[in-house]
C-alpha cells in the first residue's frame, strides 16, 4: 500500500508521508488519499492543508492514532488534512478521526469527510471533536492476504453507525392515521454509501448480506484495483453530496 499511497499523492501534487513499510497507516493513507484523487475533477477542488489551514508546502502528516481536529494555534508539526469544494459545498477528508455519538461515547473512524463548517466550529471549541456521523465514514482492517475477518468487525461497525444514527437500523416505519389509516415508509434517504469497510481479508458471506442488508458497503480482498474502483466511487457520492448542499 505504500506505492498506492506514493502514486495517489504524486497525482495530488503532495509530499506523501514518510511512512515504513509494513506501517499499518500506509493502508490509511492510500485509501485517504485516494479518495482525495476521486473527488478531484476539472469542477472541483482539493487542497492538502496543514493543521492552521494554509497550504501544505512539506510532508502530508498523517494522524497517529485516534484524536480530534488539532488546534491551529499550536507550533510544531501536527496532522494535516484534505480540503474539498465541490459545486460551492466545502469539506476537510481526515484520517483517524474521533466523532461523538448519541451515547456521549467517541468512536473513531479511520478515513472521513466532514462539513468545513462543522469543523471549523469544533476548532472553535474547546474540545475540539465533532458530533458524529461524518458525511463519509471508512473502517479499515489490514490483514494478512487469505486470511478471514472476524465477524463481529462488521457488527461492531453496525453499531458505531447506530451510535451516530440511531435510526439506521430503521428500515420501515408504520405511521398511524385517522380511521386507523396506516401508511409504510422506506427509508429511502439512508445515504446508500456514507459508510464503508474495506480489507485486505475475505468475508463471509453471511457477513456479507449483513452489511449489504445495512448499506454498509463492503469490499474485502482489497487490491490497488478494487481500492480505486471503491475510492471512485466514494468520490462520486460526495460529489452529489456537495452539489446538493445539505
Amino acid at each position: 500500500m505504500i506505492g498506492a499511497l506514493t502514486q495517489a499523492a504524486n497525482a495530488l501534487a503532495v509530499i506523501a508521508p514518510d511512512l515504513k513499510t509494513g506501517s499499518g497507516k500506509a493502508l490509511e493513507g492510500a485509501v485517504l488519499f485516494h479518495v482525495a484523487l476521486g473527488c478531484e475533477n476539472g469542477f472541483n477542488t482539493v487542497v492538502a492543508r496543514d493543521h492552521r489551514g494554509r497550504r501544505l508546502r512539506g510532508h502530508f502528516i498523517l494522524r497517529g492514532g485516534p484524536g480530534h481536529l488539532s488546534d491551529p494555534r499550536a507550533a510544531g508539526p501536527a496532522p494535516s488534512y484534505f480540503a474539498v469544494t465541490i459545486s460551492g459545498s466545502e469539506f476537510e477528508l481526515h484520517n483517524s478521526l474521533e466523532f461523538t455519538g448519541s451515547s456521549g461515547e467517541d468512536h473513531e473512524v479511520d478515513v472521513s469527510a466532514v462539513w468545513a463548517d462543522d469543523a471549523r466550529d469544533a476548532r472553535g471549541s474547546g474540545r475540539r471533536i465533532l458530533r458524529g456521523p461524518p458525511v463519509l465514514g471508512v473502517e479499515l482492517k489490514e490483514l494478512k492476504v487469505g486470511s478471514d475477518l472476524d465477524k463481529n468487525v462488521v457488527r461492531a461497525f453496525f453499531g458505531v453507525i447506530v451510535d451516530f444514527i440511531p435510526t439506521w437500523s430503521i428500515r420501515w416505519m408504520a405511521l398511524g392515521g385517522s380511521a386507523g389509516f396506516q401508511r409504510e415508509f422506506s427509508q429511502a434517504l439512508r445515504p446508500s454509501q456514507q459508510f464503508w469497510l474495506l480489507t485486505t481479508a475475505r468475508l463471509s458471506e453471511p457477513s456479507q448480506r449483513f452489511a449489504r442488508a445495512q448499506d454498509i458497503n463492503v469490499q474485502d480482498e482489497l487490491d490497488l484495483t478494487r481500492l480505486r474502483d471503491a475510492t471512485a466511487k466514494m468520490g462520486g457520492y460526495l460529489h452529489a453530496r456537495g452539489t446538493f448542499g445539505r
